[in-house]
């Protein structure tokens, strides 16, 4: 009778070994899952920071495109200010002209009044 008492009480202390067991699996288990479940985010996370990265690299892009627009207008701006220096030397040039052409058109009218008195005094010299 004590051996079938003994027996029962073993029996008994693997069903709760076993039992305990199957707990166990059951939390290995969750703790899989739950480290699946951080893996799915992990790599949500990093397609996520890579959509980021992209969308800052395009936003770069952008801007470069923006500054090399900006580098061009300066540019032409630049060759504006320079034709616009050449058009004033243009105009420095023809005023020069201009003045040269009133100082020898002042020695004609000097000559003229040189020979209107020569003139005069040939004039005189004949009466």
């Amino acid at each position: 009778m004590f051996l079938v008492k003994y027996l029962g009480q073993g029996a008994k202390a693997l069903g709760c070994e076993a039992k305990a067991l199957g707990l166990e699996a059951k939390a290995l288990g969750d703790g899989v899952k739950a480290l699946d479940c951080e893996a799915k985010a992990l790599g949500l996370e990093a397609k996520a920071l890579g959509d980021g990265v992209k969308a800052l690299g395009r936003e770069a892009k952008a801007l470069g495109r923006g500054v090399k627009a900006f580098g061009n207008g300066v540019k032409a701006l630049g060759d504006e200010v320079k034709a616009l220096g050449n058009g004033v030397n243009a105009l420095g040039r023809e005023a020069k002209a201009l003045g040269d052409g009133v100082k020898a058109l002042d020695s004609e009218v000097k000559a003229l009044g040189h020979g209107v008195k020569a003139a005069g005094q040939g004039a005189k010299s004949l009466n």
